[in-house]
């Protein structure tokens, strides 16, 4: 039984990131729309990433019959994944599609085994071997369900930017 860590891909997704790539801010001012350059947080980022962790398990026998001139191997293997990172998607409310973060767990299992004979005949020598194996995935977690939004865009003079909408149910309770 062993483990071992894995820490993804780009190192740099659990530091506040921010930017004037893209950002502007609209106001109105005498009934047009003005655009100014700003800076923005470019990404909702998770400050707790670790790394992934793979846990493994291998149970093996190797035996040997006839003066090892057959031998079989049998071995059986778990092999769990846990904290993936991934991209997991975020709700459309927080102003941002999704967060990478540690989120997931997956399981590989199987059975490997190899039959072998050799035979030495006066200076011939020859030999047979058949080997298999099995194999099992699992996905036993990968976070919140997937939500995709189709995003909308506005566009003020030579700017397009994304449309945030926010829409109020109004129950018979509101109207007085």
């Amino acid at each position: 039984m062993g483990q071992t860590g894995n820490s993804g891909n780009a190192t740099n997704l659990s530091v506040n990131q921010v930017s004037p790539d893209r950002i502007m801010y609209c106001w109105l001012n005498g009934g047009s729309y003005v655009p100014a350059a700003g800076l923005a947080k470019t990404a909702e980022i998770d400050t707790n990433l670790k790394w992934e962790t793979n846990e493994q398990t291998n149970v093996g026998l190797d035996l040997g019959f006839f003066d090892n001139s057959l031998n079989v191997t049998l071995d059986y293997f778990v092999r769990d994944a846990k904290d993936l990172l991934l991209y997991r998607n975020l709700r459309p409310s927080t102003g941002y599609t999704s967060i990478y973060t540690n989120a997931g767990h997956i399981r590989n299992s199987g059975f490997e085994f190899a039959v072998s004979y050799t035979k030495n005949v006066g200076e011939w020598n020859f030999g047979a071997t058949l080997n298999g194996s099995t194999l099992k995935n699992k996905t036993i977690d990968v976070g919140d369900d997937i939500f995709r939004a189709m995003w909308p865009t506005v566009t003020i003079g030579t700017i397009t930017l994304p449309r945030v909408t926010v829409i109020r149910w109004v129950s018979s309770m509101d109207i007085r």
